[in-house]
């Protein structure tokens, strides 16, 4: 048996199982606003953002602290975890819990929400493990994303950019240490020494190993020029939000782009 379809149906056995005995007790404990609130249970630290935009790395790197439970596959972080670790925090990982902002503050107890902003060209040209014909994102999804978490009215929360992640990872680690008051258990340049070998998301960072700085600027390879000259005619908008966000100074990249076509 392939050990994927083995992990489904494990995660099938379980799910039975959990239904037929604790879920009743879940749904009720999960329902429970008041509950969720209690200083009794772990907080919630929700890594999200525009899908490709590092969110799973982000919640491996989560590993460097002694203060985390970082859950081994994606989680949407409304799903009531099934246990309750001796941490002071959870950590889920969903790309799209930005389109859950307000249910996500309304059930937990301050929750720290993390969203990883990656240059905009980079996402729309990454690919994902499982399909590696075909582009995930467009740059419209990348707009709803900063937009969301732009809009969001709500001080625990932290923007953290992907090419600041890539190459100063322990300024990043310092920054959400010193914000969450929690314990440092190894740099984030070394979590690949932490990362659990055989859980889904160690595949979509290509297995385990360094962070790779090769990672920022792959938009530029030969290979993804039509891909960025066809998102570039469909949002011109595009480059606005490079120069808002300090990737661009000027709209003066795109005649690179052009000029082979």
């Amino acid at each position: 048996m392939a050990w994927r379809q083995y992990e489904n149906l494990i995660d099938d056995i379980k799910n039975v199982a959990f239904k037929a005995t604790l879920a009743p007790v879940f749904r009720k404990i999960n329902s429970s606003r008041t509950l969720n609130k209690l200083a009794m249970l772990p907080k919630r630290i929700v890594i999200c953002g525009s899908p490709r935009s590092g969110t799973t790395l982000m919640n491996e790197l989560m590993r460097c602290y002694s203060d985390t439970f970082v859950m081994n596959r994606e989680e949407y972080a409304l799903r009531f975890p099934y246990l309750l670790p001796n941490k002071k925090y959870i950590v889920t990982k969903h790309p799209l819990d930005f389109m859950s902002f307000d249910a996500i503050i309304d059930t937990f107890r301050d929750p720290f929400i993390v969203f990883l902003l990656r240059d905009p060209r980079d996402v729309i040209v990454s690919k994902h493990y499982t399909n590696k014909d075909r582009y995930l994102v467009n740059f419209q999804t990348w707009k709803k994303a900063l937009h969301a978490f732009n809009d969001l009215n709500y001080e625990n929360k932290m923007l953290v950019r992907y090419e600041e992640l890539i190459k100063n990872p322990e300024a990043v680690q310092q920054r959400i240490a010193h914000r969450l008051q929690i314990s440092i258990s190894g740099d984030f340049s070394e979590f690949h020494t932490k990362s659990e070998k055989r859980h889904r998301d160690i595949k979509a960072l290509g297995g385990i190993r360094p962070i790779d700085p090769e990672n920022v600027g792959k938009y530029m390879q030969e290979q993804n020029r039509a891909r960025i000259k066809g998102q570039l005619e469909r949002f011109p908008e595009l480059s606005d939000y490079l120069i808002e966000y300090g990737y661009e100074k000027d709209k003066e990249w795109e005649k690179a782009v052009f000029s082979r076509f």
